[in-house]
């Protein structure tokens, strides 16, 4: 019998207000590309089936961004409040409009992480294939980083997040065993959460 090579998912939660940024971060320019269309181009440049962006309703803006990028949009009924949710609505999106197997996987990634090495990406994507039941997080010398791939099952364990935990109780949760993965690469720490985080980074892509 023929296998057939899982499917991985990618998520992208952007219902954030940029509040420290004091303007609208993912629609920052880096080079010719916003943060979100940087962040979305990568992605397609290596075995992802699908790619799901969350938005809020007020945000038409993003919403023309991300449609005009080629990912599929999600646009919830009432805001999230915080990242878990945003979580759970895009996973629910994708077990209408993917029908994901148990054997699948889900990739879940910040709208505002810019930088995702196509040669990261294939090296998480082939560690996840070899354990497709475990996590598997990059890791840059002592920090883990982004993106995470989850076993579809895993996406059954939002439920049972305690209240005021956020998602790195998945990570921290015996039950799905986690492969860290070393990755020589710091891009996968960087996030623009402020003007200067913002600086900084076109600083290092200019160099």
């Amino acid at each position: 019998m023929t296998s057939v090579t899982p499917s991985i998912h990618a998520i992208i939660p952007a219902a954030g207000r940029s509040r420290r940024m004091g303007k609208p971060k993912l629609l920052l320019t880096i080079g010719e590309m916003t943060l979100i269309e940087r962040l979305i181009r990568q992605l397609q440049r290596v075995e992802i089936s699908s790619i799901s962006v969350l938005v809020r309703e007020d945000d038409p803006e993003l919403q023309e961004e991300v449609v005009r990028c080629g990912a599929s949009l999600v646009v919830p009924d009432h805001e999230p409040q915080e990242m878990r949710e945003s979580v759970g609505i895009l996973l629910s999106h994708l077990e209408q409009n993917q029908n994901p197997t148990h054997d699948d996987g889900w990739l879940l990634i910040p709208a505002d992480h810019p930088i995702v090495l196509p040669s990261v990406l294939k090296i998480l994507v082939m560690s996840w294939q070899e354990n497709p039941n475990s996590i598997a997080v990059p890791k840059y010398q002592s920090r883990r980083g982004h993106p995470t791939i989850f076993p579809w099952l895993a996406a059954k364990k939002l439920e049972e997040i305690p209240p005021r935990q956020g998602l790195n109780w998945l990570l921290k949760n015996q039950s799905t065993p986690m492969n860290e993965v070393q990755i020589d690469e710091p891009s996968v720490l960087w996030d623009v959460d402020t003007p200067e985080d913002f600086a900084r980074i076109c600083k290092i892509l200019d160099e």
